[in-house]
């Protein structure tokens, strides 16, 4: 049986799917915020993790500071800094399948472009560094009718 306050319209399902929406909401608001930190980061070719995953070191990583740094202006990161306090969701575990879903979809984006394009080319070039441990680049060459 479902309760239903005739005054006022609500009904239990009715404030439980609204609090569930919610919820997607802020998550997708802190994933949003979260991949762009390091999409930043990886552009720049910086290090995300530091000697330590703890708030407020100097020693966090780039990662961390980052999300430190927005946290102060941003109330959607505010609110989940203060979140991780008790429970850490911005582990070096998380960041890793963070940097697997971007590049997923970076693969994703290039290959549907070397499908769509009328001709391409692949060169492949392993040489071995330092460490004598072979080292693959791939370059893809397309070319785009408009």
């Amino acid at each position: 049986m479902v309760w239903h306050d005739k005054r006022s319209g609500n009904s239990i399902d009715l404030q439980s799917s609204k609090l569930i929406q919610e919820e997607q909401t802020y998550w997708r608001a802190v994933l949003f915020r979260l991949l762009n930190i390091i999409q930043f980061l990886a552009e720049r070719n910086l290090a995300l993790r530091g000697t330590n995953e703890k708030f407020g070191d100097t020693r966090n990583g780039n990662f961390l500071g980052e999300v430190e740094l927005i946290a102060k202006f941003d109330p959607v990161l505010s609110e989940h800094v203060r979140r991780a306090k008790s429970d850490h969701y911005l582990s070096n575990r998380i960041q890793n399948e963070l940097i697997e879903l971007l590049a997923k979809s970076i693969r994703n984006k290039i290959i549907s472009k070397v499908l769509a394009s009328k001709y391409y080319s692949i060169i492949l070039d392993c040489t071995p560094d330092i460490s004598h441990t072979d080292q693959l680049s791939i370059v893809l060459r397309g070319v785009e009718f408009k």
